[in-house]
């Protein structure tokens, strides 16, 4: 039989610890979201203005010329990583020059290159597109 007994100041101790754990932890990801959201637009701006992707790759990621791919398609996103976007945009690829920007600004641009797959029209099973959010 065990001699222990019950101790509500270590029981309160513990659970003062866990909250203020908690707290912190949201906080990191408060700023990690602020942080995710302020590269987004970084990479928004970039591919709008100095990136020049808009010429051939459209304003919502649809292709104005032939051999760009639709960069909303979410089909053909998933088959490319992080790194063959950023390798993409630092060497050029086929006719597309290479982006010359900071590694920040490549990260930038494969973020927001990203979402637009995620905003793309999808459709659902009744042949009716919806816009996922």
């Amino acid at each position: 039989m065990s001699s222990r007994r019950f101790n509500p100041m270590g029981k309160l101790a513990l659970i003062a610890v866990l909250a203020a754990l908690a707290e912190g932890l949201a906080a990191a990801r408060g700023a990690a979201d602020e942080a995710a959201a302020k590269r987004l637009a970084r990479g928004k701006r970039l591919y709008n203005g100095a990136g020049a992707c808009l010429a051939c790759h459209g304003a919502d990621g649809k292709p104005s010329v032939p051999d760009a791919p639709d960069l909303t398609d979410a089909a053909w996103q998933r088959k490319r990583s992080d790194a063959d976007f950023a390798k993409a945009l630092a060497e050029g690829k086929g006719t597309m020059p290479p982006f010359k920007g900071s590694a920040a600004d490549i990260e930038a641009l494969v973020a927001y290159v990203r979402s637009l797959a995620k905003r793309a029209p999808q459709a659902d099973a009744s042949g009716f597109s919806q816009r996922l959010e």
